[in-house]
């Protein structure tokens, strides 16, 4: 296959941001966050790679295949040994696979009506979510990261409302269903500790969280874009929030505010609030406040946020872990480039500066 069609068919950060992957039409890339020369490793496979998912900076892969040869079956999810190049095990689908999440001991599929989790260890069955009939052609959805926090958020069939699955080990032990919007959701992301959910919709009119234990709704961002929102990421301290809108805005969001009014905002929220049970089991329902309840707590200048505006139709965004990123955000365009900005969390209402941008050296892609 020719070098010249290494076209992007997906890109994916790690679960810690040290470093992204990118699947193209003849294999993969993996580039390294906190090196400065963005240097990057390189596997061609002959074929395309439309999902690739990182273990942290292990040599353990998940590849699905994608673009115009897939070099796998879409509906398998291969995990790769990128030591040896050799297959590890896969794993086969009645549909085909839209989406992938990895954690250290457990992995995460999503087809299109069914999200199927898996022990990573022994690949024995831990749970298969049902979408109701509704296919989640996007493979909407979020986990977190930290081994002994296992949270699930992903689409409800009803349209604006994410569903949160709580698991101990193995078990479910929660579930949350939550109106977070009018529109449908386009991103959903936890935080580190796994107590906040936000999301966001295609109407890009607010970014908005809520409290994973009661799901309570906290606090909301003004975004007001009319454009949709393609990620959202926490920083590892839990102090700032960053999303990637489909005109080539990065909004960088500071949380101090939400978390003053914290306290006062769930009192108020609770009235919204009502558990139902079936079967004995307990399910947390939630609606979203009444207008006058967003009058009453909410005004445009109280969205404390820093501004990016980057010449490209769509990017994904996300902080850079450790000293080496200390209040710095990373984002990939859509026409195949990298770029590096900081933003200033003493100085908020000022625009985040460009410090570094580079061509990827693969064509664009839609994401």
């Amino acid at each position: 296959m020719d070098k010249k069609e290494e076209k992007i068919l997906y890109i994916s950060f790690n679960q810690d941001n040290t470093c992204f992957a990118v699947g193209t039409e003849i294999g993969y890339k993996i580039y390294d966050l906190l090196n400065p020369n963005l240097d990057y490793y390189e596997r061609i496979l002959e074929g395309g790679i439309g999902i690739i998912e990182m273990l942290y900076k292990s040599n353990i892969l998940v590849l699905v295949g994608g673009g115009k040869y897939p070099k796998y079956p879409q509906n398998k999810v291969i995990l790769f040994d990128d030591n040896s190049g050799k297959i590890i095990t896969e794993l086969s689908f009645n549909g085909y696979v839209n989406n992938v999440k990895l954690k250290k001991d457990r992995i995460i599929i999503v087809c299109d009506k069914k999200i199927y989790i898996f022990n990573l260890l022994t690949f024995q069955h831990i749970d298969i979510i049902d979408f109701d009939n509704v296919e989640n052609k996007n493979g909407l959805i979020a986990i977190t990261y930290e081994q002994k926090i296992n949270f699930i958020a992903y689409p409800d069939k009803a349209i604006g409302y994410a569903r949160v699955r709580i698991y101990d080990n193995t078990i479910q032990k929660g579930k949350l269903t939550i109106k977070a919007h009018e529109t449908s959701l386009s991103s959903l992301s936890f935080n580190n500790s796994g107590n906040l959910l936000a999301t966001a919709s295609i109407e890009g009119d607010y970014l908005r969280l809520f409290k994973t234990d009661n799901a309570v709704f906290l606090y909301q961002f003004l975004i007001n874009s009319n454009k949709k929102v393609y990620s959202i990421n926490f920083d590892i301290e839990n102090k700032f929030i960053c999303t990637s809108i489909g005109n080539g805005t990065i909004c960088v969001f500071n949380l101090k505010n939400a978390n003053e009014k914290s306290d006062e905002i769930e009192k108020l929220s609770h009235r919204y609030v009502r558990d139902k049970r079936d079967n004995d089991e307990k399910e947390i329902i939630a609606n979203l406040p009444k207008k006058s309840f967003w009058n009453k707590m909410f005004s445009k200048d109280e969205s404390y946020w820093s501004i990016l505006y980057l010449p490209e139709k769509m990017t994904i965004s996300t902080f850079i872990n450790g000293n080496v990123g200390k209040n710095k955000i990373v984002a990939i365009g859509s026409q195949g480039n990298f770029y590096l900005a900081r933003f200033d969390p003493m100085n908020m209402g000022a625009p985040s500066i460009k410090e570094e941008e580079k061509s990827l050296g693969i064509d664009q892609f839609d994401f």
